[in-house]
């Protein structure tokens, strides 16, 4: 039930609030919701990134204002999508029917990555997947290292390849699975990154038990999320745990580790 799970979740994780009420859920999603309707009004960055290209092309229109809203790294982000797409011809990575929607994860990826280096440290990302976010974390934040964890050898292969070809000596590519690396080691982290890897629980958990001190989580989430997670669900976040940028929603609190002592730090 809610109510156990909720229970379950407390050693592992200390939240950052008092629980989000439901009348602070609703004002704070309607307006996201008029801020993005603001900004498409105004072409703005902010505006839905991608939405109303063909499912299977990558918007030009998405990525120019994409490369606009983060010139420092408009080349950047311009050469990882010319990788994803040379890789992706021969090796499946990320879905090529999917493409339509490259944009928005790009940009969540970035924002994230701007979170981070408002107080920059070395991050985790479990289930690096095609590199997002990691690889835009690390390009975002060069003076520390990010470690993009995934279990698929062909997935780390691109991520090695887009490391390479962006010069990103701070990006380490572990061909693991997280769970199992954990067990005989840890990371030294500041912050802990997911996207699309496991249920927000799971997440929490997992992220308890990779890390070797106090770290912060930082997970892109939907408003039906949000909403599953809330005191209508489970409980286990609150007003202080949940962030709006622009379209985004992302939901950020303490994790506490939870491995065995003494264990090594995973370079």
């Amino acid at each position: 039930s809610a109510s156990r799970c909720a229970v379950a979740m407390r050693p592992y994780v200390a939240l950052l609030g008092g629980l989000l009420t439901p009348p602070a859920i609703t004002p704070m999603l309607r307006a996201r919701v008029d801020s993005r309707l603001a900004c498409a009004a105004a072409g703005l960055p902010g505006a839905p990134s991608g939405e109303g290209a063909p499912a299977d092309e990558i918007s030009e229109e998405a990525l120019a204002r994409m490369c606009a809203a983060f010139p420092e790294v408009a080349d950047g982000i311009r050469t990882y999508v010319r990788e994803l797409q040379a890789y992706n011809a021969q090796t499946n990575v990320y879905s090529q029917r999917a493409y339509g929607r490259l944009p928005f994860h790009l940009e969540d990826s970035l924002t994230l990555g701007t979170m981070v280096a408002e107080a920059p440290g070395p991050v985790l990302d479990m289930g690096s997947g095609s590199g997002l976010p990691a690889v835009l974390v690390a390009l975002l934040n060069r003076d520390h290292t990010v470690h993009a964890v995934e279990s698929k050898s062909r997935k780390t292969a691109f991520i090695r390849r887009a490391a390479e070809a962006l010069s990103l000596a701070n990006l380490r590519v572990h061909t693991a699975n997280v769970h199992e690396l954990a067990r005989s080691g840890g990371w030294d982290v500041r912050y802990v990154t997911a996207k699309a890897f496991k249920p927000l629980p799971e997440v929490v958990r997992i992220a308890g038990r990779s890390v070797l001190r106090e770290a912060r989580l930082i997970v892109p989430v939907s408003e039906a999320q949000v909403r599953e997670f809330g005191p209508e669900g489970t409980g286990l976040i609150g007003p202080g745990n949940v962030e709006a940028r622009g379209q985004f929603l992302y939901v950020h609190m303490r994790v506490e580790a939870l491995g065995k002592e003494g264990r090594p730090v995973i370079e």
